[in-house]
């Protein structure tokens, strides 16, 4: 009698630090296509919901990624660990707090310009303004914007599978179907 033994997994080529050069290579161009197509539907989304104002978008992300960077730092890139630190107070872990000085030199957009998104978001209600102009994100943000960042997580994970299946295929993409033949009259 023979054991059946599955057979072994294909290594993911995908996985982060590992990526085959030979495999972008021989994949570039859909590879490009597919990445850009993604971040060029994201970016017009966001200009959208923020009806043009693009830097506002920017300087929201920005005092939202500064206040939460030490639950970042903290989980180092495993978004399960983040979830859990997010979940419980935790006594020496609190948001920092953001000024128009600290976004304007992490996101080049000049001091006066941060300072007028800042008070424009503040008065939506989606920044707390404390003490000595510091800002902090609210709730109302990720409320807001619970829909968009779930039709982009199904957006993102496409990009993804789309991406692994060229990867994975180990050879140039399939050419297309020669064009059906014209009917004769």
């Amino acid at each position: 009698m023979t054991s059946r033994r599955p057979p072994a997994a294909a290594a993911d080529p995908l996985t982060p630090g590992k990526i085959d050069r030979a495999i972008f290579d021989a994949h570039r161009g859909a590879i490009n296509l597919t990445i850009n197509g993604f971040f060029l539907d994201y970016l017009l989304r966001v200009r959208r919901a923020f009806r043009g104002d693009i830097e506002a978008a920017i300087v929201l992300g920005e005092v939202a990624h500064h206040n939460y960077l030490p639950w970042v730092a903290r989980a180092r890139q495993d978004a399960c660990r983040l979830e859990a630190l997010l979940a419980q107070p935790d006594q020496d872990l609190r948001p920092l707090p953001a000024n128009a000085q600290s976004i304007a030199a992490a996101t080049g957009i000049p001091r006066e310009t941060v300072r007028r998104k800042l008070a424009k978001l503040a008065a939506q209600g989606w920044l707390e303004v404390r003490g000595r102009a510091e800002y902090f994100v609210t709730d109302a943000p990720g409320e807001h914007f619970a829909g968009f960042t779930f039709e982009l997580l199904h957006l993102f994970l496409g990009v993804a599978e789309a991406l692994r299946a060229v990867a994975c295929a180990g050879a140039a993409p399939a050419p297309p179907p020669p064009p059906a033949a014209a009917e004769e009259e």
